[in-house]
């Protein structure tokens, strides 16, 4: 293999494939990349038993190959050693035997290869009778709600992301068991099915799209989820059990004896304001909403906070609600809307938050019963 390259459009490969790189592990061959110069195109791929990511150089203008192949060597080396060239091209071979060599005008540099017989059958193909719905923007959609993954729980389903596809929606949906948040929007299929993906997996996907992916297209097997973008494929394994759909999207049919309309700036400032009087062992503040006045009101041994927001529009009777500061805050954020709705079904029972504007999100948040 011999290409010359544009460094700067190597290191954006480079880095897009380095979520997968193992840094950590007994097989050190999960430390390497795959670069193959094939077919006037270079793949770039990663794999780390967890997730696995492929990504091409196809704009002509920017490389070149003089001779065809493919080759096998250390990721993380590979990655320090170009971030540190100079010049605008860089050019690299395998002729010398058991080594990578990159070069430019300057410099010179040899890394270490694997043998690529022995690199793990990574399959990205896809086809169209398999499970599979197209999107705009998913990564967006899931920012909204992968906040509210509990990487910490007991339990591995609760670590995910649940995907369902139902009666043309898709539904995305996250929780620790104390909040969630469900996305629902419409899809062009009638299929059915679910699956549960790492929350942590697909925080990588969403670091590594560009602002010209528009369009993504997601597929299902019985092993894996591949979502593939315009010049990039992601792969990530499933997590296996049943996921508490049922369980968290019937909060959403609760009688609502209260609901009003606030400023999110307004509110999300003073809850920062009464931050001032958190502590490791209190995290909540208290919400008071009545007449035309939502009131946050936070103290501890050395103070007290209470500041008043005007309400845009109240329906329904007074409340008082507990909840976690923290929580809250990241929730309300999640929305673009200027202005969010409040609903709770009484006196520290379960808080809906939603818009009018964002009407595919919704969140849940429980009480702190205190």
């Amino acid at each position: 293999m011999k290409i010359k390259i544009e460094r700067l459009e190597l290191i954006n490969r480079l880095n897009k494939i380095s979520k997968a790189i193992s840094t950590n592990t007994p097989r050190p061959i999960l430390k390497a990349i795959k670069i193959e110069a094939l077919n006037e195109r270079i793949v770039y791929t990663a794999f780390n038993d967890d997730i696995g990511i492929q990504t091409y150089s196809n704009d002509k203008e920017k490389f070149s190959i003089l001779e065809e192949g493919v080759c096998l060597v250390f990721g993380e080396r590979l990655i320090n050693v170009v971030i540190r060239m100079e010049n605008k091209y860089i050019d690299i071979d395998d002729m010398e035997k058991s080594f990578l060599s990159v070069y430019d005008e300057k410099s010179k540099n040899q890394i270490a290869t694997f043998n690529t017989e022995l690199y793990p059958l990574i399959n990205f193909t896809t086809n169209e009778s398999e499970k599979w719905f197209e999107i705009e923007r998913f990564e967006e959609k899931i920012k909204k709600i992968i906040f509210l993954v509990d990487q910490n729980s007991k339990n591995d389903v609760l670590k995910g992301c649940d995907i369902k596809v139902k009666d043309g929606n898709l539904y995305l949906m996250a929780t620790d068991s104390y909040k969630a948040g469900i996305y629902v929007t419409k899809i062009d299929t009638l299929k059915e099915y679910e699956f549960v993906i790492p929350g942590i997996n697909l925080d990588h996907y969403i670091s590594i799209v560009e602002k010209e992916d528009k369009t993504t297209k997601v597929y299902l097997s019985s092993e894996k989820l591949i979502i593939k973008n315009e010049n990039t494929s992601f792969q990530s394994r499933i997590i296996n059990g049943s996921y508490p759909f049922n369980g968290i999207i019937k909060h959403l049919d609760i009688e609502i004896v209260c609901s009003v309309k606030v400023d999110k700036e307004e509110l999300l400032k003073a809850i920062d304001r009464s931050s001032v009087l958190r502590s490791d062992n209190n995290e909540t503040v208290k919400i008071e909403i009545k007449q035309n006045k939502l009131t946050i009101m936070n103290k501890d041994d050395k103070g007290l906070f209470n500041e008043d927001i005007e309400l845009n529009e109240k329906i329904g009777v007074d409340i008082i609600i507990n909840l976690n500061q923290k929580k809250l805050q990241s929730i309300i954020s999640s929305f673009d809307s200027k202005v969010i709705n409040l609903k709770s079904a009484g006196f520290n029972k379960v808080l809906i938050v939603d818009s009018d504007k964002d009407v595919e999100l919704k969140h849940i948040i429980m009480p702190l019963l205190k």
